[in-house]
């Protein structure tokens, strides 16, 4: 069985193999260490766990659908070849049954596979091969959730349409946390639009709407439903909006300290907001189709820099250039 308490460098104690074979060869002789931040990104920090370069490969590996024990398996023969199972199970103490079937399902995704010898050995792939099998795989399931999902809404469809409900026309709020449920959010409304989208947004909001592919979409739909996009000026703002390919009457910038925040169809309202808990940045937003509010943010079309000369104002103002 796992053990949660002790790391995966710890359990090759025993091979013949030293821990420091395991591990990069550094200059200092000092393992390896990062501290892993919430939002996924690895770097130095002194306000975290630190961990391993084994350490963060195993907690990268579970991003990618491995369990504990079948990326410490992976890892250990990737680092030290191929391996005959009760060697495998010895080295990281993990019960000999639950080895055998870490073991078959490794080699059932495409991650390991076995040489026919007595006693049969289990050699690893490569790690790019083994994480290219690994996103095939993930691609493989969100087909099928596509394919599902249309067999879904087509039966759905079939039901008999009830009486009209008068709740789902009221106006309603919804606060989404964390960046993947906001983005997906943010996609949604924008695909959905029909006449108009309006995104008022920091160049730093803005960068990080483009990074995350929410841009995409109204790159998509720019031909079929106006424009809107108010922002700061800078160097990201500038390559973001030349990036999207937005023309003159599409954008504009503002010295304003301006929120950040889509608008579709003035009836739909993403408000993008931010707290810092604990020197964390958590990342929230307020959806609402309440049309009081919606009506009051409008007003920041009126604050809008329309005129190429104050626009070339900004510019001059930041030592930038076009």
């Amino acid at each position: 069985m796992e053990r949660g308490a002790k790391s995966l460098t710890n359990e090759f104690e025993d091979d013949p193999l030293s821990e420091a074979t395991l591990l990069p060869q550094l200059k200092s002789r000092e393992p390896a260490v990062l501290s892993y931040k919430k939002n996924g990104i690895w770097k130095p920090s002194l306000d975290h766990r630190k961990l391993t370069v084994i350490e963060l490969m195993q907690e990268s590996l579970s991003k990618f659908g491995l369990l504990k024990n079948e990326a410490k398996i992976y890892l250990y023969l990737a680092r030290f070849g191929g391996q005959k199972a009760q060697r495998v199970s010895e080295a990281l103490s993990i019960h000999r049954t639950e080895t055998y079937k870490i073991l078959r399902r490794l080699e059932k995704m495409g991650l390991i596979y076995r040489i026919l010898d007595k006693p049969v050995k289990f050699v690893a792939l490569p790690i790019d091969q083994a994480l290219s099998n690994l996103i095939e795989i993930k691609k493989q399931r969100l087909m099928l959730l596509e394919k599902t999902k249309e067999e879904l809404v087509k039966l759905w469809n079939s039901l008999p349409c009830p009486m009209e409900n008068s709740e789902a026309e009221k106006e309603s709020f919804q606060i989404l946390k964390g960046m993947l449920r906001i983005n997906a959010k943010a996609s949604e409304i924008i695909r959905k639009a029909k006449k108009e989208v309006f995104i008022v947004a920091t160049d730093d909001k803005l960068f990080q709407m483009f990074h995350s592919g929410v841009l995409d979409e109204l790159k998509k739909n720019s031909r079929r439903i106006n424009v809107k996009l108010l922002t700061n000026y800078s160097l990201k703002s500038h390559f973001i909006v030349k990036k999207i390919q937005l023309n003159e009457k599409e954008f504009s910038y503002t010295e304003l300290n301006i929120p950040s925040f889509i608008l579709v169809d003035e009836e739909e309202l993403l408000f993008f907001l931010e707290d810092h808990i604990n020197n964390k940045k958590e990342f929230r937003a307020m959806w609402t189709n309440q049309k009081e509010i919606i009506k009051a943010l409008r007003i920041l079309r009126f604050f809008s820099v329309k005129n190429e000369k104050t626009a070339k104002r900004l510019k001059v103002s930041l030592n930038l250039q076009t």
